[in-house]
């Protein structure tokens, strides 16, 4: 059961008989015929690029067919398919007898990678990825991997080398895309954000300037955060693909830009709270931190400004999703103006930084996040002063204006604190009013300037340092935080004013005086206590007075010399001050001291502009106590006051605290008439004082609670002077606990003008009760708080409230209201503060106390809701400022005047028990709306009583009126619309007062008489056994119950009706009542009633025998269009006697039950019967011999009604059958319409007359119709008029309207026919079925066309052009021909055309047969020009019918060259099209032709040639240029146009300094080699750039060598012995060898010839020795080396010596010299151009030292007889010496050294 997968091919069967052992192939021995595998080849190799359009031709295998299919896998058989490969990785189009594939036409963004070709038979369904087990081989998809991820950071480089994928190459490029193929690149990219072409093999990507630079430039430091899309794009030689969004299509992952994602400007005030963003960005992080710098820096470059968080930088926090983060800077960061930046670090880490921790250096803050501007003064600024004299300021900032302000506070305070006192300008403000804590002073008006403002501070009384604090004018400066700005210091030179100094009296008076910058010209003056420094002269009583600095000479105490002493002596102090009472501190007790700092001579009063403290120079009523006996009241307390003296009058005042109101001291001036304003009361001695103890009633201005701490001080009239105690502090007195604080309360609790109130007082204690006593003498009064009780009088009885005893409670006395008062508010004056106040008087005698509880006032309330509706859910809306709870009630004006009350006058609401009693108390929200209630009261007038506050009706308080209103009727009229009724519809216009629904029925009227007599007997019975009203209140309550509920049932209803009332209510709404059967009567009775009224049962009218209303004119009727009708047809319905039928529809039905079933949604819109205009068909009815009774909708809310058809009948079929028709070509029935022939259509079964017509249109519009010859419009309302059905046949009907005449005589019962001429049928299409529709008659008023008979093909001669199926292995259609595969339906011959491009026509006959030049007339518009044109291929017979033949089209090489260039992954096409030589039509008829996709030709072979001659070995001399070695193919031609192009590679890589180009495979220098390489073979190749299967390859033997390089063989004192190797090349051939011979201390000289200083002509010299010339220091030496020629090995290397002597260039011992090779010659490549290379490779070399000569003695052994030859005695004494010659010759040529350093001194034998 296991699938084959073995590869497709014809096989041989092999058969083994049963017996034999058939384990192997040998037992297989009888052939029984093939097996053919249909299936494809295993091991193809195909390529696709990602995207671009996957498709490939060649794919081979065994009678494939395009029906095939073909999936790609990562392993065939398994569910795992390669994603974004289209159509599920299933290929969509197979062609060339399915060795065509494609994956087209829309592209492939898959990843890359090798992936397995799947393939699957056409004989399976192929829907499943397991269903392709056979493995073709490989797709290699170039393309990167997907969800690749890398990261950036705004303002630094984005780079990185780890991009993944297959078959990447240097080129690629990436673009950052918010979705890849789509947009605009990202801001910020450089580049348009596309990166810079792909380095390290497809690996490497970076943005720059989009060249092939891997030098890449920083990313905006606005590039917003975010995550971006990696869209790729392959390289592609010559194709511009990668310049547009376009061109990105393949998304390889996430780009993710770390920061925020835009930008946030920020704007905040010196000195406040600044909040720093928030940003939303991308891989925002809680380590992320921000850097302020000034506005003109770079971030990432600049460093922190100092004037902001004193350059720290500050942290972020973020939301749990970290997608937001912001910071704050703290009031204390922002003291300081200007314009700044902040730059927000993403937690990067500056890798070239100086540490490894993220965000802690400047580098690192990269991204600009915001512009922050800060409101306020620059830096800090120091302002000069003198105490006293007038200080003026300008502060310079940023932003600035004359709204602005500042605050002085002492240095050491904050600047929220308390102003300083003693700044003139700001003591102006305090006495104005201001807050003591933002008295701020503003700056001078009218200067155009917003980087300074001035201000004018006065002279400051005080010396110190001042803080100037600032408030930008964005702030209210009424709030101390505002001052958070600094804007420097106002130094203050000036005396300190808090001291007090002390003297005796008749000694000298030395003053050692504190100050602050005192200065030894200053002087002081003493004048009287209290005395004005600048007017009053120097008091007497001193020596001297005034003084100056002792000595002239300042004592500074601290290191900055601004606290400062300067000592005056004012000699002897005769004249003491008064002592007692006086505070230690008290400046103001005792001499004034004044200070002139220095200004002028000090001569005049004017010039002390200050106070220096207080000087004393040193001298008794006794106390004040409380009289317990005295009779204590609420009003007022007894004292005792102890006086050391008789006479005089005792006056006492009392306050609730210390006497900070009377200034530095008391004064017996503040009370010598009577209680002030802050006082608690005051009083008197009844006569003259005594001395000791003396009573005195203390009367009250304010009430005091028991226990309370009163302060009391008194003075004598005799001595008005002093006050006892003669502090402010007073002498404390504590209430008795017997005291009683009076309470008054309000009923209500708050009031308006005009409100009725009650007042209560209770926990009075007066010193007697009853109402003959203390009661009797107390008055109550009300004021507005605008008028105070201070100057209320107890005699004025108009304000005399009548208050009678009463008890609270708890049994208590308390005063009450007699009868209840009227607020008058007019006195408040408009304020809105204003409040009622209770004055209050204990007797004639006593002062008015103004009680602290008032009476609030509010704005009057004001009733909003004008109109209630009976039997509705009603709703008071008031307008009311308080926010409580509260109750309404009402009452009619028939019930205020029945018990005589006059609206607008007194009291006319009913009493809070009384108003729920009645059930008319209703809850009142604290906006002012009531709850909803139910409202069943007469229509008429009401007033509206008010409790603002619920809990005062635990009090009992009065309701008030607020204003009137109406009770109305929700429906107030019915009656016979101005739209008219008909027999069956019933229109009447409703006045409606409310938005909802109007529900209107309609009754038999028989069914109504008998009714209305039950309902009315019905309602008197419920009614029995009641009187008067509430007799009639349940008669009318039963008779509307039950004629609600009878009129809700089916009984005797004829038609119902539900309007609605919108909300903007008209004056009228219509109800529309279909009558469910037509009626016999002319009139009928109607009800309506509003939804809103409907649980009341509230009914218009209310009589149960309903209004009449009557029904005039006749029935409808029904008539189909068209009238000619067959089972199955489509037909509309038009109606008659209806005068409006734009709403009516219908429905088919086959009973009356069903059509009470029915719903105006099942039906079918009805059409106007309008002569001369043709209707909007919404849809049709179909015709059912079941189904012939009309259910007719006349609205939309119409019940359903059976009506019939003229004649009282049901609808009518004129046949049974569908009528239908045959075709007649040339007098022969056809299944097939041939285009360009004309054809008759013979009708069977249609209309009998000739006023038919007939139209033809596709099959697939007749479906796109839904069925339908012509679309209907549909039943919702267009936006614009729909396309009538003339207009439709115009534009969709492929052969227009025709008339069907008669048949001169029937054709087998055929009797119409329709003619369609040679124009009708040469514009059909191929291959499309059509439809015939037709109507019976022209004259319906709105035609039904109908579909008749079946769908007609149209067919062509030509039926197959495509391209031709090859053997594997050859190429279907190349550059050079093309094969295609034709078949035709009749005989005759074929000719046919190729051309690069489309056309924008088919090409007539005569330009595929290319004679159009002579045969057509002279203004003939070829269709191409010939250049366009591959090849014609013309007269190839077709000898069978309906047989495919093959056709080859040779390719003209000029024109092939103009083949359009495809986008990547898209084979170029040339376009083809045929023509039969029995027919004038061309084929295919349009402009596209038929499309063969192009394969690509196979390279050819080719070799390497230098300057015109061929190559095979490239020998190189480093460093030397060259010609370029070119290609040379076999066919000259190639490649003939870009799809045949190839790109070289080399393996291996060429050494550096040589280049292979791969467009053309050339080798050069780039731009000379310069790396040394031995002789290797190397393979080129010539790949196709757009078929990885086809390549060509050549082989190369490649060196680069160095020409000369010397070396140090031996070094003696005297010489230097060098050896150097010599190689020459093709392009360099050696001469002489230089060398440059340095001290290693000299300078370093460039390794090139120009910088070479040797040069010579080396030809003159030695080939054995150097010739050398000294040059300062250095010395130059040459060897020639030869004119020998090149013989063609260049792998020889040729080896020179040569001598240097040491004197020549004057080598010194002990010396280090450095030696630089440089060989010259010959460029045999380049003329034989002179050339020189310097090597590379030094060597050093030290000369030796020269010693003297010194004797070695030493014996050796020779190898001589020496009795033959040096034997004396036997030879003779020359023989010894000549023996001795030999040996010391023999010993200089085998050490090398100098005769003259040997010596043999003696020959012995051994």
């Amino acid at each position: 059961d296991l699938p084959v997968t073995a590869p497709g091919g014809i096989y041989s069967m092999c058969w083994c008989p049963t017996g034999s052992p058939c384990q192997s192939p040998e037992n297989f021995q009888v052939d029984t015929g093939n097996l053919t595998i249909i299936g494809p080849y295993f091991g193809q190799q195909k390529t696709c690029v990602s995207s671009q359009v996957c498709s490939f031709d060649g794919y081979g295998g065994q009678s494939l067919l395009i029906s095939d299919r073909l999936t790609i896998l990562d392993t065939c058989g398994t569910s795992l398919t390669l994603p974004r490969l289209p159509n599920k990785a299933i290929s969509t189009m197979h062609a060339a007898q399915g060795s065509s594939i494609s994956w087209g036409p829309v592209r492939a963004t898959s990843p890359g990678g090798q992936y397995r070709m799947c393939w699957c038979a056409a004989s399976s369904q192929c829907n499943s990825p397991k269903e392709y087990v056979v493995d073709s081989g490989s797709l290699h998809m170039i393309g990167p991997r997907l969800f690749q991820l890398q990261e950036c950071y705004p303002g630094t480089v984005c780079s990185f080398d780890n991009f993944l994928g297959y078959g990447l190459q240097n080129g690629d490029r990436i673009m950052a895309l918010d979705k890849c193929g789509e947009g605009n690149g990202i801001d910020g990219f450089p580049n348009g954000a596309i990166s810079n072409a792909a380095a390290k093999d497809g690996l490497q990507y970076g943005w720059g300037d989009g060249s092939d630079s891997v030098s890449y430039h920083r990313l905006n430091t606005t590039t917003p955060g975010g995550f971006y899309r990696l869209c790729w794009c392959p390289f592609a030689s010559s194709l511009d693909v990668c310049t547009s969004t376009i061109g990105f299509r393949v998304d390889a992952g996430a780009l993710i830009v770390k920061g925020p994602s835009k930008q946030v400007n920020l704007f905040c005030a010196a000195g406040q709270t600044c909040r720093l963003g928030p940003w939303n960005g991308a891989r925002l992080s809680l380590a992320d931190k921000v850097a302020v710098v000034a506005e003109g820096a770079t971030c990432g470059e600049a460093e922190s400004s100092p004037l902001i968080a004193a350059g720290e930088h500050k942290a972020v926090t973020c939301n749990l999703e970290l997608t937001t983060c912001e910071a704050s800077l703290a009031s204390i960061e922002t003291q300081h103006g200007g314009a700044f930046k902040v730059c927000y670090c993403v937690s990067y880490l500056d890798v070239n930084g100086t540490d490894e921790l993220p965000c802690s250096e400047k580098t690192e803050y990269t991204v600009w996040a915001s512009s922050l501007q800060v409101r306020g003064p620059f830096g800090t600024q120091e302002f000069a002063c003198v105490v006293g004299v007038s200080c003026d300021i300008s502060v310079v900032g940023f932003m600035l204006t004359t709204q602005d302000k500042i605050k002085l506070v002492r240095k050491s305070d904050p600047c929220n604190g308390a102003p300083a006192l003693g700044v003139p300008a700001q003591e102006v403000l305090l006495s104005s009013g201001q807050s003591s804590q933002t008295n701020a002073v503003s700056p001078l008006p009218n200067i155009n300037n917003n980087s300074q403002t001035d201000f004018e501070l006065g002279g400051i009384a005080a010396s110190g340092d001042y803080k100037v604090c600032y408030c930008s004018s964005v702030l209210s400066c009424e709030n101390t935080y505002d001052f958070g700005g600094i804007a420097g210091t106002v130094m203050v030179t000036g005396a300190d004013a808090t001291s007090v100094y002390v003297c005796r009296r008749s000694s000298v008076c030395t003053i050692s005086l504190r100050g602050w910058r005192l200065g030894p010209n200053d002087r002081l003056k003493v004048i009287a206590e209290g005395g004005n420094c600048a007017r009053d002269p120097p008091t007497f009583g001193f020596g001297t007075n005034p003084i100056w600095v002792d000595g002239r000479v300042t004592t500074f105490t601290d290191s900055t010399n601004t606290t400062s002493i300067n000592t005056f002596i004012l000699g002897i102090a005769s004249v003491g001050t008064q002592e007692e009472g006086c505070d230690p501190n008290d400046v103001t007790c005792g001499y004034t001291l004044c200070y002139c700092p220095g200004i002028g001579d000090c001569s005049l009063n004017s010039q002390y502009t200050h106070t220096a403290g207080a000087l004393r120079v040193t001298e008794s009523i006794r106390g004040i106590s409380e009289d317990t006996g005295y009779r204590l009241s609420s009003y007022s307390l007894g004292l005792l006051v102890d006086s050391a003296y008789p006479g005089g009058i005792i006056r006492c005042v009392a306050k609730p605290g210390p006497a900070t109101d009377w200034g530095l001291y008391p004064d017996s001036s503040y009370f010598s008439f009577g209680p002030g304003s802050a006082d608690l009361g005051w009083g008197t001695t009844p006569g003259e004082a005594v001395a000791g103890l003396n009573k005195v009633s203390l009367h009250l201005s304010r009430f005091v609670r028991a226990g309370q701490i009163i302060r009391t001080w008194c003075y004598l009239s005799d001595s008005s002077a002093y006050v006892y105690p003669p502090d402010l502090e007073g002498i404390q007195i504590q209430v008795s606990q017997s005291m009683r604080m009076p309470q008054a309360s309000f009923h209500p609790s708050r009031g308006w003008h005009s409100i009725l109130f009650r007042i209560d007082i209770k926990d009075l204690l007066v010193p007697t009760t009853g109402l003959d006593g203390g009661v009797a003498d107390v008055r109550v009064m009300t004021a507005m708080s605008t008028e105070t009780c201070r100057f209320m009088a107890y005699h004025m009885d108009d304000r005399v409230l009548a208050m009678t005893e009463a008890k609270d409670n708890f049994g208590n006395m308390m005063l009450t209201t007699q009868t209840l008062a009227n607020l008058d508010t007019t006195m408040c004056n408009d304020d809105p503060a204003c409040t009622l106040v209770v004055c209050f008087f204990g007797g004639p005698q006593e002062y008015p106390i103004q009680m602290d509880q008032t009476f609030p006032i509010i704005g009057k309330p004001a009733l909003e809701t004008k109109t209630l509706y009976r039997g509705a859910l009603n709703q008071f809306r008031i307008k009311k400022t308080s926010q409580t709870p509260g109750n309404v009630s009402w009452i009619s004006l028939s019930e205020v005047t029945s018990f005589g009350g006059v609206p607008g006058e007194g009291q006319i609401c009913p009493p809070f028990a009384t108003a729920t009693a009645q059930g008319r108390n209703v809850a009142l929200l604290p906006d002012g709306r009531s709850d909803t209630f139910a409202l069943d009261e007469p229509t008429g007038t009401y007033f509206l009583c008010m409790l603002d506050d619920f809990m005062d009706a635990a009090t009992a308080s009065p309701l008030n009126n607020i204003g009137s209103f109406v009770v109305s009727d929700v429906l107030t009229n019915m009656a016979q619309s101005v739209y008219p009724s008909t027999r069956t519809t019933l229109r009447l216009d409703i006045a409606a007062k409310l938005a909802g629904i109007v529900r209107c029925v309609v009754k038999d009227p028989q069914v109504t008489a008998a009714k209305s007599n039950e309902i009315l007997a019905e309602a008197a019975a419920a009614s029995t056994g009641y009187q008067g009203a509430s007799a009639a209140q349940y008669y009318a309550l039963a008779q509307r119950t039950a004629l609600m509920a009878w009129l809700q049932t089916n009984d005797g209803t004829l038609a119902e009706s539900s309007v609605t009332v919108p909300a903007a209510v008209p004056p009228n709404v219509t109800a529309v009542l279909v009558l469910t059967q037509v009626v016999e009567t002319t009139e009928v009775p109607v009800w309506c009633w509003h939804t809103a009224t409907q649980d009341a049962k509230i009914i218009l009218p209310s009589d149960p025998n309903g209004m009449f209303f009557p029904l005039p004119g006749q029935a409808p009727y029904a008539h189909t269009l068209p009238s000619f009708l067959w089972p199955g047809a489509a037909f509309v319905v038009y109606i008659e006697n209806v005068a409006d039928s734009t709403q009516s529809r219908v429905l088919l039905v086959n009973n009356s039950a069903a059509c009470e079933r029915s719903s105006y949604e099942q039906a079918v819109p009805v059409v106007q019967n309008m002569s001369g205009k043709e209707q909007d068909i919404k849809a049709y009815l179909i015709a059912n011999p079941s189904k012939r009774m009309y259910c007719f909708f006349e609205l939309p809310s119409s019940l359903p009604l059976p009506i019939k058809a003229p004649g009282d009948r049901d609808i009518e079929f004129a046949q049974s059958d569908e009528p239908s028709f045959s075709l007649i070509v040339d007098g022969v029935v056809n299944k097939y319409m041939n285009r360009g022939l004309t054809s008759n259509l013979i009708l069977t079964g249609v209309a009998q007359l000739e006023f038919g017509q007939a139209f033809m249109i596709t099959d697939r519009v007749y479906k796109e119709n839904g069925g339908h010859c012509t679309p209907p419009v549909g039943i919702k309302e267009l936006a614009q008029a729909p396309e009538t059905v003339e207009a439709f046949i115009q534009r969709a009907a492929a052969v227009q309207l025709k008339p069907v005449p008669v048949l001169p005589s029937p054709i087998e019962g055929a009797t119409h026919f329709v003619t369609l001429n040679e124009e009708d049928t040469r514009g059909l299409s191929i291959g499309t079925a059509y439809v015939l529709c037709y109507v019976g008659s022209r004259l319906d008023t709105t035609r039904v066309f109908n579909r008749i008979g079946q769908s007609v093909l149209v067919q062509d001669i030509i039926t197959l052009l495509e391209k031709a199926k090859m053997p594997s292995g050859q190429d279907a259609a190349t550059s050079q021909q093309i094969n295609l595969l034709l078949s035709a339906s009749l005989t005759g011959t074929v000719s046919c055309i190729a051309t690069t491009k489309t056309l924008s026509r088919a090409p007539v006959p005569d330009e595929i047969r290319g004679d159009y030049a002579t045969t057509l007339p002279s203004d003939f518009v070829p269709a191409f020009q010939e250049s366009e044109v591959i090849g014609r291929k013309l007269s190839v017979p077709v000898n069978v019918a309906n047989d495919n033949f093959s056709l080859v089209i040779t390719a003209n090489l000029a024109s092939a060259a103009n083949i359009q260039r495809m986008p990547m992954g898209v084979p170029p096409e040339v376009y083809t099209w045929c023509r039969h030589s029995q027919s004038l039509v061309v084929y295919p008829d349009d402009g596209n032709g038929i499309a063969i996709s192009l394969q690509v030709l196979q390279a050819p072979s080719y070799s390497y040639a230098l300057a015109g001659q061929a190559i095979t070995q490239v020998a190189l001399a480093r460093n030397v240029s060259f010609p370029t070695i070119l290609v040379v193919w076999s066919t000259p031609s190639f490649p003939v146009y870009y799809y045949d192009e190839v790109a070289f590679t080399i393996t291996p890589t060429l050494p550096a300094g040589l280049d292979l180009s791969s467009l053309t495979g050339a080798i050069k220098s780039d731009p000379v080699p310069i790396q040394l390489t031995s002789p290797g073979l190397y393979n080129i190749k010539a790949q196709s750039k757009y078929d990885v299967l086809k390549a060509t390859g050549a082989e190369l033997t490649l060196s680069v060598a160095e020409p000369g390089q010397c070396s140090l063989s031996s070094i003696k004192s005297t010489e230097a012995m060098l050896s150097c190797a010599i190689q020459d090349a093709l392009n360099f051939e050696v001469q002489a060898v230089y060398v440059l011979i340095s001290p290693t201390s000299a300078d370093v000289v460039a390794p090139d010839p120009v910088s070479y200083p040797c040069r010579g002509d080396a030809s003159a010299g030695s080939e054995s020795d150097f010739t050398c010339t000294k040059a300062g220091e250095r010395c130059c030496c040459w060897l020639w080396t030869g004119d020998t020629a090149s013989t063609g090995n260049y792998n020889d290397v040729r080896l020179k010596a040569g001598r240097i002597l040491n004197n020549a260039c004057g080598l010194q011992q002990y010396q280090r010299y450095e030696v630089m090779t440089m060989a010259s010659g010959i460029n045999p490549t380049l003329a034989n151009a002179p050339t020189s290379v310097v090597s590379d490779g030094l060597f050093e070399m030290t000369v030796p030292q020269k010693k003297e000569a010194k004797p070695i003695a030493f014996e050796m052994k020779v190898n001589i007889n020496y009795e033959a030859t040096c034997d004396p005695v036997k030879n003779g004494a020359e023989a010894e010496q000549k023996c001795k010659d030999d040996m010391k010759a023999e010993l200089v040529n085998l050490l090398g050294a100098p005769s003259d350093m040997i010596q043999v001194t003696g020959v012995k034998p051994r």
